[in-house]
């Protein structure tokens, strides 16, 4: 398969992926050309925004799943939750949840204490260490989001949403 760059000029990626779909729909026409070219973007979306939030907190030496957890922890009361709350929350592994709190035990930014209405059980809670980390992180996330989603109007985020939710919808029922 040759694709030829007009006048010698350079094609970029998106380009390039919609002249490699529109070809494999001409060799099959039965090929979902249009889902095909979303899902290569969305994948290539969700790449470039994770790259983008890893680079932000590698400043602070954490990584996505740490930042998830400190600030579902930052947003509780008095700043605690149990882990089991945790994991409904996030979806992550007990296992993940656990290594998690053991890293930030070791950093003073969370503790382990007694739940107060469950002797049985602990509760997890920010250190004051732990609390001001998490509100530089979510300024940063604040300003990350903004410049991320900068691009589209207020009408394009709700189209955006929207079909994403029907998308994880249509995904959750087969």
């Amino acid at each position: 398969m040759n694709f030829l760059l007009p006048c010698g000029g350079i094609m970029n990626n998106i380009d390039l992926l919609k002249t490699i779909t529109n070809y494999k729909k001409i060799k099959n026409p039965a090929y979902p050309a249009q889902e095909s070219l979303l899902i290569h973007l969305y994948i290539r979306v969700n790449d470039k925004i994770q790259s983008i939030i890893e680079n932000e907190l590698s400043e602070y030496r954490i990584n996505t799943s740490t930042f998830m957890v400190l600030v579902s922890l930052y947003m509780s009361d008095d700043y605690c939750q149990s882990p089991s709350d945790i994991y409904k929350e996030l979806q992550f592994s007990k296992t993940n949840i656990t290594h998690i709190i053991d890293k930030l035990e070791k950093k003073n930014i969370a503790k382990r204490i007694n739940n107060k209405n469950d002797r049985r059980s602990k509760s997890i809670c920010l250190t004051p260490d732990g609390v001001t980390l998490a509100q530089k992180l979510i300024n940063t996330q604040n300003v990350m989001l903004k410049k991320i989603w900068s691009g589209l109007s207020d009408d394009e985020m709700k189209t955006f949403e929207l079909a994403n939710k029907k998308l994880l919808s249509n995904l959750n029922v087969n």
